[in-house]
């Protein structure tokens, strides 16, 4: 891993140039990106705070969360990468500074940063994102003064609590610090803390937190550090609210606030003192103070002038004209009018190059401010143009301009409402009231993008809550049919009825291979089959047993099932059956042989018995062959069966036929 240094490389890519800040679980950085030769920021994370697979999860969020926003406002990022341990994500070098240094400043160069950061967070909303880590340090104002938002490793989609970070204790919302689901609540209350931390110097609650004070209690009243409007001092305390109902409902109705409360005056007067913004004021305000132009007036009063010189040589035109005796003689004086002309002609054409100079700067500030409305109402930022189009009104009152600008406003701020009603019920659950607020919106702007992704959002997730429904549906009927399926195959082997079992989880089987009920009762049914059908085999063909191998085998098999308990029935009959069987063949059985005395008899494994006429034998049940030979006739073969337990048996045995 390579070392955090200026001129380390890392990822064979970035060239480490200056450390730009430090944090307790990341590092940024300037860097040179080789491919390319651009100046980026890196974020590090350290190490030791989590590991590179904790890291990675951490930013791939933070990119991801920051990827679905593309307003010019949020800090563009990259995809996170690694080196070695070191994960680390690309972000957008801008220069500048953060507003931690507006820390106390005038609220004229305050509210309009915080309109700005309200319109970026509306945007983000609108995609279903909340940013939920709003303070000083997250906001930037790049080398232009443009605010740019950073660091997104907090946020979540509305509605959810899916974090990677957690955000700061002191701007956090009470139902973010409980860890509920993330809403357009949250980030009002962000933003209210950090117009707090700025009007005022610090954070709510600071510096000693307490999680049960900041549950239930409300900070501290806000106290300026410079004067201030009571109207944003309100704003910033309702947004602090502890109940997310008694804050603004919405970044609109927060930005139409934050423009009223700038509009309120210029100066703000502290006893006899009037205390007045030394810096130069942003644009917003710039814009308000051209509403005061006094070019038009200083036009008017030098027209007024050159006219009250006009009328004051008019009246004197008729005055005699006396002369001393003594006095030097004057060239004669012009009829009246005629010296009245270059004056007045001078005055008339100074005061219309004024008018012009006036009318034409007046046309330059009109068409900005529309421009600035058509830029704001494109962007979706309806408050800001709102207040466009109303600072062009006061410079032309009644242009058509202005007239279709503030139309188009009011669509899109009731557009807006719609759109946030819809992710409100998104919110809540209630998803087909959001999808009829989100077609509302688009009825009235079938081009707004938000509501139409939102809508494709929560159509899917419509659908994907009917298939998991389904899919739950099926899965409740299979366990049903499952559990059906066990009993049943229970009360089969109960009933001996070890075929009909083994059949039956064969079948749970091909519906689902994974019924591990199913698995073993397939075996235990196919063994106690086999070993039924075994023994069974040695009762229905019991001289079988007569083979001393065939009865140690049946043995063995009766030995496995006395094993299985508990006992049944038919197993129980089966073993008793064949301990009757297999004893029986070790009690002989008393046989007469009856024969000619002229045939030979004899009995393989029993041996030559001669010529007699009769015979008695002591033979174990089975099945013999009795051999009769007679040199001149045919052999004679007698089968002689003996059952198990039989007493007594007769043969007659005679070779009769001549060859």
């Amino acid at each position: 891993m390579a070392s955090l240094e200026p001129g380390a490389r890392i990822a064979n890519r970035f060239v480490l140039e200056r450390r730009i800040g430090n944090g307790g679980h990341a590092q940024i950085w300037t860097a040179t990106d080789e491919s390319d030769g651009a100046r980026v920021a890196l974020k590090l994370l350290h190490p030791d705070s989590c590991s590179p697979q904790q890291a990675w999860a951490v930013l791939l969020h933070e990119s991801r969360m920051a990827g679905r926003l593309d307003h010019p406002g949020v800090l563009r990022t990259g995809a996170p990468q690694q080196d070695g341990e070191l994960v680390f994500l690309p972000l957008e070098y801008t220069g500048g500074t953060d507003l931690q240094r507006l820390r106390g400043a005038s609220y004229l160069r305050i509210v309009p940063v915080l309109i700005e950061v309200a319109g970026i967070l509306e945007h983000a909303h609108q995609r279903g994102i909340a940013h939920r880590d709003l303070k000083p340090g997250n906001v930037l104002l790049d080398a232009s003064g443009a605010v740019r938002l950073v660091d997104f490793g907090t946020a979540s989609p509305l509605g959810s609590a899916m974090g990677a970070a957690a955000g700061s204790p002191f701007t956090s919302s009470p139902q973010q610090l409980c860890g509920e689901m993330a809403t357009i609540a949250d980030d009002i209350y962000g933003l209210g803390a950090m117009a707090y931390e700025l009007l005022g110097g610090h954070p709510p609650h600071y510096p000693d937190f307490d999680l049960g004070r900041a549950l239930t209690q409300m900070p501290p009243e806000l106290r300026p550090l410079q004067p201030a409007p009571p109207r944003l001092k309100q704003l910033v305390m309702q947004m602090l609210a502890r109940d997310p109902l008694e804050r603004p409902r919405d970044m609109p109705q927060v930005i139409d606030v934050l423009r009223q409360a700038l509009a309120d005056t210029l100066s703000v007067e502290e006893g006899a003192a009037l205390i007045e913004e030394s810096a130069p004021a942003p644009q917003a305000v710039a814009a308000i103070r051209r509403n005061f132009d006094w070019r038009i007036a200083g036009t008017a009063a030098a027209v007024l002038v050159a006219l009250a010189a006009l009328a004051w040589l008019w009246l004197r035109r008729d005055e005699p004209r006396t002369m001393a005796a003594d006095s030097p003689q004057l060239e004669a004086v012009p009829a009246p009018d005629q010296a009245l002309a270059p004056a007045v002609d001078a005055a008339l054409a100074s005061a219309n190059r004024e008018i012009d100079d006036s009318l034409q700067a007046e046309r330059s500030d009109f068409e900005r401010e529309i421009a600035a409305g058509n830029l704001a109402l494109q962007r979706g930022q309806s408050a800001l143009a709102r207040l466009a189009y109303e600072r062009a009104g006061r410079l032309r009152p009644g242009a058509t301009e202005v007239a279709a600008g503030l139309q188009a406003v009011s669509r899109l701020e009731r557009v807006l409402a719609l759109h946030s009603e819809g992710l409100k019920a998104e919110t809540a659950g209630d998803r087909q009231r959001a999808v009829a607020r989100f077609d509302a919106a688009l009825a009235l702007d079938p081009g707004f993008s938000p509501a139409r992704e939102a809508r494709t959002r929560v159509t899917a997730e419509q659908r994907r809550l009917v298939e998991a429904a389904e899919a739950e549906a099926a899965r409740l009927e299979r366990l049903a049919a499952n559990e059906r399926d066990e009993r049943i195959g229970r009360e089969l082997e109960t009933s001996e009825r070890w075929t009909d079992a083994a059949d039956l989880y064969q079948v749970v089987l091909g519906r689902d291979p994974d019924q591990a009920f199913a698995q073993k009762g397939l075996a235990r049914s196919r063994e106690r089959a086999a070993l039924d059908a075994r023994l069974q085999d040695y009762i229905d063909r019991p001289g079988r047993l007569g083979t001393p191998d065939v009865r140690r085998e049946a043995t063995r098999a009766m030995d496995r099932a006395r094993a299985i308990q508990p006992a049944v029935p038919r197993l129980t009959a089966q073993l008793s059956r064949l301990d009757e069987l297999i004893a029986g063949f070790d009690v002989d059985t008393r046989v007469q042989i009856t024969s000619d005395n002229s045939t030979r008899i004899s009995i393989p494994r029993i041996g030559e018995l001669g010529m007699f006429d009769t015979r008695e034998l002591l033979l174990r049940p089975g099945t013999y062959t009795v051999i009769g030979t007679r040199d001149g006739y045919r052999d004679v073969r007698r089968e002689l069966k003996i059952e198990p337990g039989q007493r007594s048996a007769a043969l007659s045995v005679q070779c009769t036929e001549r060859i």
